[in-house]
């Protein structure tokens, strides 16, 4: 599944009637994937963009809220990251009065480095519609059984603040970071994602993102069972086989000893009894007795012979467990 496909379709098709969120929308836009060009009379603004959707809504919005005519150029030959179509939605004008009136100079007509003053101030109705724009334009959504993030891709370190400003007032968690010089925003709690995809419109992405997520949590669950139960079956068979070693041992430096029989009933019990766990040992015995009195019986068994072995100058009952 192309996610961040699906995700930037969603958003695409949010439609709004208020012209404030329409201008932050195209603000929003222009300064994260905008161009400016001249060819000595006339600027040319490109807003490039990866959904034909999209770039016909710009085109609209810039018509029915800054008064200009844009021309949408669908690049065929070209493709934008993950794959998704290359689009510019571009103005050709004698002014520049497209950029005074969406907010990228300040009233002395220099350059805002981050997003407008209204985008920065806006309520969390706008703001929805900000980072929609922001996600059609430059953002990314990577498979939740990987690493499931989603990462801005921003011009500069103070778009990058500003954005992750706009995130905090939504409660998202996000990190501003530059991998090899290139300023990203990143979400990585996943419950965090699904919250943000669904508040800026791509709700369907949501759900099967933390159904994906949902199923790796599983199928790692349930490799981690199968790990600590093949750790434990093995932790297990050399305990046993460590147990009948020094079982034999403590026979062998026992045998012309006076020692309690069920002492050796114990030991002679775990070296018939090889696979059986000392709670099945116990109940061989007789009488029956716990897994933790006959794990005593075998542990004192060791110790006397250890004891005698010492005393003979012998090797004792671990002599033979680091040959296994």
């Amino acid at each position: 599944m192309n996610w961040t496909k699906s995700a930037i379709d969603e958003i695409a098709s949010v439609k709004t009637a208020d012209s404030s969120v329409k201008e932050a929308i195209v603000s929003v836009a222009m300064r994260l994937n905008g161009e400016l060009k001249t060819d000595g009379t006339n600027l040319i603004i490109n807003i490039h963009t990866r959904s034909i959707e999209f770039a016909k809504r710009l085109s609209s919005y810039i018509k029915s809220c800054f008064d200009k005519n844009t021309t949408i150029i669908n690049l065929k030959g070209s493709k934008l990251d993950d794959n998704l179509p290359h689009l510019i939605v571009q103005n050709i004008s004698d002014d520049n009065s497209l950029i005074v009136k969406a907010g990228l100079t300040d009233k002395a007509g220099m350059p805002v480095i981050g997003f407008s003053p209204d985008v920065i101030g806006s309520d969390k109705q706008l703001i929805k519609y900000a980072i929609g724009s922001a996600f059609i334009s430059t953002g990314r959504i990577t498979d939740p059984s990987n690493a499931g993030i989603i990462e801005f891709i921003v011009p500069n370190s103070d778009l990058a603040i500003a954005l992750s400003g706009l995130l905090g007032k939504l409660n998202i968690d996000s990190k501003t970071k530059v991998p090899r010089g290139v300023n990203k925003v990143i979400v990585k709690e996943k419950y965090d994602i699904a919250d943000l995809l669904s508040f800026i419109g791509a709700v369907n992405t949501s759900d099967q993102f933390l159904k994906d997520y949902k199923k790796t949590i599983k199928a790692h669950e349930g490799v981690s069972i199968k790990k600590n139960a093949d750790t434990n079956s093995l932790r297990s068979y050399y305990a046993s086989k460590i147990a009948i070693i020094r079982a034999k041992r403590a026979l062998e430096i026992l045998g012309g000893e006076q020692i309690k029989e069920e002492l050796i009933d114990a030991a002679k019990t775990r070296i018939a009894n090889p696979d059986a766990s000392l709670e099945k040992l116990g109940t061989l015995c007789s009488p029956p007795i716990s897994k933790d009195a006959i794990a005593s019986r075998l542990r004192r068994l060791n110790i006397l012979a250890d004891k005698i072995a010492q005393k003979k100058g012998i090797p004792d009952t671990s002599s033979g467990v680091e040959n296994i």
